[in-house]
């Protein structure tokens, strides 16, 4: 065998054995998100709902510590979403305060699991609900724009629980079992989860408007999608166009919605009627001009909220350098 093959059977052998060690390593990972999940589930059928709202908290903590790749990534973004605003240590706080939120938001969902929304119900407040209804009131369906602030699950099934017919576009799960178990909770709220991608997604979305449904998206990260590139923080962040595009080529209407938490146990829900909106003969133009003012609402929020969104998400893996950058 010549040295040139024996070198490439050996760097062939390395990598097939790599792909295995990752390969167990994430059923292995997989396997303990389940198991957790598991015995949160049946925590949350046992513990009184503020008590488990505070385990959640002290979950999230400990998470911030043990997940060092993610821990590092929320570090990273914050310094630079808020570079002159915040000093290391607001950084770190808000770093933990984001950790923190995402265990106590699992954690009311596992409580509502067992208690249903009414004890939560009494400890929100909404504003802006009118623009729902007269939206609605068009019959031409509604889409409703969110983003990963809050407890975002929460806010669909208090829509649901509110009478609203939502209809919820997703990503795809890696985690396959994960991802069941997510749809076959949100079906328990009569909530239809159309996976983004799928043979069929695209029937199902139209199918849905047609319906006078409401169709809930989150705009707020950078995934696999039809997109464009808009400022988010100072700098160009993918942000996907297909459900501006949907919106102004069939006139439906769009509205946006957060839900935030509040001091104790209480939350927030803001619907907002965006103002500036286009609807004109240039489409592409109206689709940039259109994602930048959804983008920049999302923004907003984020920042009088910054321990409220998942900063451990890559917002600009495809981001542009803008002038300031330079």
């Amino acid at each position: 065998m010549k040295i040139a093959d024996q070198h490439h059977s050996i760097y062939r052998c390395r990598l097939i054995s790599a792909l295995g060690e990752m390969r167990l390593r994430k059923r292995y990972l997989d396997w303990i998100v389940l198991a957790g999940l598991k015995t949160f589930i049946i925590a949350g059928g046992i513990l009184p709902y503020k008590m488990g709202v505070v385990i959640g908290g002290l979950t999230g903590r400990l998470a911030y510590y043990l997940l060092i790749r993610h821990k590092k990534k929320t570090i990273e973004n914050l310094r630079f979403a808020f570079r002159g605003e915040m000093d290391e240590e607001e950084i770190g706080s808000t770093a933990t305060a984001c950790f923190e939120n995402l265990g106590r938001s699992l954690f009311e969902l596992l409580c509502i699991r067992w208690r249903g929304l009414n004890n939560i119900q009494k400890s929100i407040t909404v504003e802006g609900e009118v623009y729902l209804k007269e939206a609605l009131n068009l019959g031409k369906g509604l889409i409703l724009i969110t983003a990963h602030i809050g407890n975002w699950e929460l806010l669909g099934m208090l829509l649901a629980q509110m009478g609203y017919k939502l209809s919820v576009i997703a990503a795809p799960s890696k985690n396959i079992q994960l991802g069941e178990m997510t749809n076959a909770y949100r079906s328990r709220f009569n909530i239809e989860t159309i996976i983004r991608g799928e043979h069929s997604s695209a029937r199902k979305i139209i199918r849905s408007l047609r319906e006078n449904r409401v169709l809930g998206i989150l705009l707020d990260q950078d995934i696999e999608s039809d997109g464009i590139y808009v400022d988010f923080f100072g700098k160009k962040a993918y942000t996907p166009s297909g459900i501006t595009s949907l919106a102004l080529r069939f006139d439906i209407p769009i509205l946006m919605i957060f839900m935030v938490r509040e001091k104790g146990y209480r939350h927030s829900i803001v619907v907002i009627k965006p103002e500036g909106l286009k609807r004109g003969e240039d489409i592409k133009s109206d689709i940039i001009h259109n994602t930048a003012i959804f983008t920049a609402i999302i923004e907003s929020f984020i920042r009088k909220y910054p321990g409220q969104w998942v900063w451990m998400h890559d917002r600009w893996r495809r981001g542009l350098m803008t002038a300031k950058d330079i």
